[in-house]
């Protein structure tokens, strides 16, 4: 039925095939359909440290993975060639902070969508820093002096 419905919806140009799957077609205004789309959120990178290179990375990782923080939900996370990227969420939807950790780098972005949540924003991602911080994950990786 999904199948059908968006065969549709693509020979009527209201919708495009994508790599990824569909979209909204380009041809087509988006007043046309009866709604906006939001905005592109914000995104503030409020944090970038330099961690030293004994750092134990998979520590912070497992101590931050499904963590809550205040008003944040965990929401999940994502690898990249170098390390993570973890995810939170405010229940209401507005903001959503990313702490990507590699070997050698920290960094916290806030994204949000008007900038009156830049400050509720930006307070939250130096929570996370906080907490990092603040319960030792950052001890370092024991090395065989042998």
């Amino acid at each position: 039925m999904l199948s059908r419905t968006l065969e549709r919806l693509e020979e009527q140009d209201l919708v495009e095939r994508t790599g990824d799957g569909y979209r909204i077609s380009t041809n087509k205004d988006e007043s046309q359909f009866g709604y906006t789309t939001e905005a592109r959120p914000i995104e503030r990178q409020v944090v970038t440290a330099h961690l030293p290179g004994r750092v134990d990375v998979d520590l912070i990782l497992n101590t931050l993975k499904g963590r809550w923080f205040r008003e944040f939900r965990w929401l999940g996370y994502s690898g990249t060639t170098s390390g993570m990227i973890l995810h939170w969420i405010t229940e209401d939807g507005r903001i959503q902070l990313r702490a990507n950790v590699s070997e050698g780098a920290l960094s916290i972005s806030a994204l949000y969508k008007t900038s009156m949540d830049e400050e509720r924003a930006t307070r939250s991602a130096l929570e996370i820093l906080d907490f990092i911080v603040g319960q030792n994950t950052l001890p370092m990786k024991h090395e065989n002096l042998n």
